[in-house]
């Protein structure tokens, strides 16, 4: 529950607000409120992205781990909640974003921002999907681990 937390992140310089977000998302499970979690992860989901989207000049080595943490988190308030499917939608989504970012990845700094994010999802990917199968059997279909070199 909540596996993926400021904590992993120790040194690294993420938006303002965003660790925040994130410790709030992963007191809310802990408490056994999932609603609240997520919408916490999102606020921290939604500070990732306009990190993320403020462009290459401005691109950190942390860029795509400010949205692969809450993306992570999400699946995993969503599991508690009972909802595999979205569960697999973020789970989906961040693999897609971890994904193109590698093939994009052109600069030290943006091969290093890819590879931090390539390995918490690996880390974490054979967690949530045991749990995911575990919840809902017939989804397990729908994806396998990814593979990247």
């Amino acid at each position: 529950m909540a596996r993926v937390s400021c904590y992993h992140l120790a040194g690294l310089d993420m938006p303002a607000g965003w660790c925040d977000w994130i410790e709030s998302g992963r007191r809310a499970l802990l408490a056994g409120n999932p609603q609240q979690a997520c919408d916490d992860f999102h606020q921290a989901l939604n500070l990732g992205y306009a990190e993320l989207d403020a462009g290459p000049e401005r691109l950190s080595e942390q860029s795509l781990l400010a949205v692969v943490t809450p993306l992570l988190n999400l699946v995993d308030a969503y599991l508690e909640a009972g909802r595999a499917e979205m569960a697999l939608v973020k789970l989906s989504r961040c693999a897609e974003l971890v994904a193109a970012h590698l093939l994009e990845a052109s600069t030290p700094t943006q091969r290093v921002n890819v590879s931090l994010a390539r390995d918490l999802l690996l880390l974490e990917w054979p967690v949530l999907e045991q749990r995911l199968c575990r919840m809902r059997p017939h989804l397990g279909s729908f994806f396998a681990a990814p593979v990247w070199h």
